[in-house]
């Protein structure tokens, strides 16, 4: 396989950075804000909207997006619901079937009759009202 002759020359002319180059840019300059500040910003204006009660109030613009978040799941949209539910109460795992831990049930402090009133509840499917 040959190399082309040109990419050859572009190599000899390439030349070496070094500290103090003025060709060579700092990054962002000192002071200018990123892409996140800019959005935490914006998001925290104030404007009116109308909320679930149907009032005018005065929101940011973070609580508005949650709220149509929230009327989106509210109408049905599943992946709106799910960040909604996850947010509000974190992400559920799944644990599985093999490591679900078994409940332990201490039958000796129990009498007979306990045990026998038990059967019976268990048999008519719903326990009895006082």
């Amino acid at each position: 396989m040959s190399v082309n002759p040109n990419s050859l020359k572009n190599l000899k002319k390439a030349v070496k950075f070094t500290k103090g180059d003025s060709r060579i840019k700092n990054g962002r300059a000192k002071g200018s804000r990123n892409r996140r500040t800019i959005f935490l910003e914006l998001l925290e204006h104030m404007s009116d909207c109308t909320d679930p009660a149907g009032n005018t109030v005065e929101l940011s613009l973070a609580d508005q997006i949650a709220l149509a978040i929230i009327n989106k799941a509210t109408e049905g949209h599943v992946s709106a619901a799910n960040l909604v539910l996850d947010c509000a109460y974190g992400k559920l795992k799944d644990i599985p079937e093999a490591e679900q831990p078994i409940p332990q049930i201490d039958w000796s402090r129990y009498t007979e009759e306990d045990i026998n009133l038990l059967n019976d509840l268990i048999k008519k499917g719903t326990p009895e009202q006082p």
